[in-house]
């Protein structure tokens, strides 16, 4: 077999180009390019990160193409049934980003608790305290986990540590691992009636998407605070600002929106009740390097012709 034609369309890290230049060619792109597209037509590999869509489409001027790595976590942005059904071998690396992911919801978490951007900017602009509300402590109060996977898990064990009290629902986690992690399971409804904090840890996918719907956020405490540093489909944000501008929510913190990046003028992230950052969960450099280095590990091991599942998890 000779060299494979590899496009890294959001960019790949030196070691991992490294590791890969002297058995493939690798053509890398900027963060935001399009023009990776001109290249499908002979293309044998993607490597992708979240803001590249793979669609029938696209799969349908990639005659050449063989596999795609998801450098990271989730598999909402590509085509899977067709890329199934073109047998186009799928491969994710959900867990390297666990750790960096639940340190940002956590940290999520405690900005709103502390109306950190508040005091934040309010030293900057020299108004000592002027226009800081008092903060709430996070102790004792109840921390809501709505999907208790890896990610979930670690959010759970870091803010247990803060005194908080955790309940969690995910119906594909057995009781007894419930008890085991120290979470409380309850019903859905429960959990959005008790929680003082509700974080949401679930995959994107049709049964999903707008999970918080309207009627689902009124079920919320209107003196919650929400965290979303999954996937912005999880929520309907139209129905969330509404609530906002009707008082419900003391805090909202998005990491990821539906539509990203938001426009400028979105007027969600412009409330100020909303906390937001452009989709950083998996922005750490401990986190990127073990996402480049699997990537590297798993095209190497194909070169070689080690079988593998369609859809695999590094």
């Amino acid at each position: 077999m000779g060299k494979l034609k590899i496009l890294a369309t959001e960019g790949l890290s030196t070691p991992a180009l490294e590791k890969l230049r002297p058995v493939a060619d690798i053509i890398c792109f900027d963060y935001g390019s399009i023009s990776w597209k001109n290249h499908l037509a002979t293309a044998n590999g993607l490597i992708i990160r979240t803001r590249t869509k793979i669609t029938d489409e696209i799969l349908s001027i990639s005659p050449e193409l063989r596999w795609i790595a998801r450098a990271g976590n989730g598999l909402d942005n590509l085509d899977l049934e067709t890329c199934i059904s073109r047998d186009i071998e799928v491969w994710s690396t959900p867990d390297a980003s666990t750790e960096s992911t639940a340190e940002h919801a956590c940290l999520l978490t405690l900005m709103l608790a502390r109306h950190s951007d508040q005091f934040v900017s309010s030293l900057r602009e020299g108004r000592w305290r002027k226009g800081v509300e008092l903060a709430t402590e996070v102790f004792g109060k109840n921390l809501g986990i709505v999907g208790c996977g890896r990610i979930g898990q670690r959010v759970a064990h870091r803010m247990r540590a803060f005194g908080m009290n955790i309940i969690g629902y995910d119906p594909f986690v057995h009781p007894k691992e419930f008890d085991d992690l120290q979470i409380q399971s309850v019903s859905l409804e429960d959990l959005l009636n008790q929680a003082d904090f509700i974080s949401l840890h679930l995959p994107l996918k049709p049964d999903t998407h707008h999970f918080l719907n309207e009627e689902r956020l009124k079920k919320c405490k209107t003196s919650a605070f929400l965290i979303n540093a999954a996937r912005g489909g999880l929520i309907d944000e139209a129905a969330l600002f509404k609530l906002l501008n009707e008082g419900h929510f003391y805090g909202v913190a998005l990491d990821v929106f539906e539509s990203e990046p938001p426009a400028d003028s979105y007027p969600l992230i412009h409330h100020p009740r909303v906390l937001g950052s452009p989709h950083m969960g998996a922005r750490s450099q401990e986190a990127q390097e073990r996402i480049d280095r699997r990537i590297a590990e798993k095209v190497l091991e194909y070169i070689s012709s080690t079988k593998s599942g369609r859809v695999n998890e590094l």
